[in-house]
């Protein structure tokens, strides 16, 4: 990616252009579903990039965007407004610049992540810049991204401007908009003729973000840490002398990143000889820290006194919360959840420093801790599928 910028020197009578190119990861990054492309034109900053005439917002009133960027945040004009989530996700905020003729959305970050949820476009090159990139461009108006976003949160109106700066993106990418992705699940029969069709789902997703413009993101807490910790208790149940009533399923999912595919297909086509599925325990970025802590579906308590319990002989709980919705960034266990079907999802308390990124190495994973949140998920999901 290159900047065009315009700067006025003192004493100068036309203004000159300062030509800047920027650090792909480091300040720069296409997102992973963008077209192949070289196209050049003005940014336009359209706040948040949400046209909601049903909610009398729109950030591109009287804005131009065709042949142009979109400049904008992500998130909504009020974060307690669920009526906004929809327009949140990725796909719904690109589908929006496309139609009104944009070239894409470059997104404000404070860090780069690498980021696949979306859908490619044909035509459409996205990316995301980070804040000190965003400051650069926005000197022309005398304001930094930080009180940029701040005055849009405070007043919750639209404050969307064309920008003097111009931006050339060219991406070479290879999409694959009609690949297949795939579960891999394995189960432990129950005990119980009557209640074996009943079953206990420990799931979390085995993808990652792969490679991309050269860079390597592995995806070691996220989510390797989950994947590993359900292989190892699929193993312990496995072992058991007396299996519980319910039978457990073990499930990796594929697809979370691009949006929660894997999970979404599993609980709307149940495998074969199971008719309902009781609970589910979700394992995401449960790796890196020294605590673990959990979710748990708001109108059943005694999910959180079952993991308390179980946290007596494990002792690695740092903290648990309710569930109370599942928002835009959701993980697994939010097509359960959507579905009424109880749940429970583990994390770790971190810092994930490296969140999307090449960092996300098995340097940051604390094997101890890994250990701990499997023993415990296995004690509680023992007795759970043994009521």
């Amino acid at each position: 990616m290159t900047l065009f910028l315009e700067e006025k020197i003192e004493g100068a009578k036309e203004a000159t252009v300062k030509e800047i190119k920027l650090e792909p990861e480091t300040e720069f990054l296409p997102l992973l579903f963008s077209d192949s492309g070289d196209r050049t034109g003005n940014l336009v900053f359209a706040g948040w990039g949400i046209c909601a005439p049903e909610l009398g917002y729109d950030d591109y009133a009287g804005q131009d965007v065709k042949d142009k960027f979109v400049f904008c945040f992500r998130g909504t004009p009020d974060g307690s407004d669920r009526r906004y989530e929809p327009h949140d996700h990725h796909r719904a905020r690109m589908r929006t610049a496309k139609g009104k003729g944009a070239l894409g959305i470059i997104y404000i970050y404070d860090e780069i992540a690498s980021n696949p949820n979306g859908d490619w476009i044909e035509g459409f090159t996205p990316a995301e810049v980070t804040v000190k990139v965003a400051d650069l461009i926005l000197k022309e108006k005398g304001i930094l991204a930080a009180d940029l976003r701040k005055d849009l949160s405070t007043y919750k109106k639209p404050l969307s401007f064309l920008l003097k700066t111009r931006v050339r993106l060219k991406v070479e990418a290879r999409p694959f908009p009609a690949g297949i992705g795939y579960n891999v699940v394995g189960w432990v029969e129950g005990s119980d003729p009557q209640l074996r069709r009943e079953v206990l789902v420990l799931g979390g997703h085995f993808d990652h973000n792969g490679f991309h413009m050269g860079l390597h993101f592995p995806g070691a807490d996220d989510n390797a840490s989950g994947s590993a910790a359900i292989m190892e208790i699929a193993q312990a149940f496995s072992k058991l002398g007396r299996k519980p009533k319910r039978s457990v399923v073990f499930a990796l999912f594929g697809g979370e990143e691009m949006g929660l595919m894997g999970s979404t297909h599993f609980v709307e086509h149940l495998p074969p000889g199971v008719d309902k599925v009781d609970t589910m325990f979700n394992f995401d970025m449960v790796g890196e820290g020294d605590r673990s802590g959990f979710g748990y579906s708001s109108d059943l308590p005694e999910l959180k006194a079952l993991l308390e319990e179980a946290d007596k002989q494990v002792k690695t709980l740092g903290g648990a919360y309710p569930i109370k919705g599942v928002g835009v960034r959701g993980s697994d266990h939010a097509p359960f959840y959507q579905k009424g079907i109880p749940v429970v999802s583990f994390h770790s308390n971190g810092p994930h420093l490296h969140y999307h990124q090449t960092g996300d190495t098995i340097f940051r994973i604390n094997p101890d801790m890994l250990a701990d949140v499997a023993r415990l998920a296995f004690l509680a999901a023992q007795s759970r599928a043994d009521r």
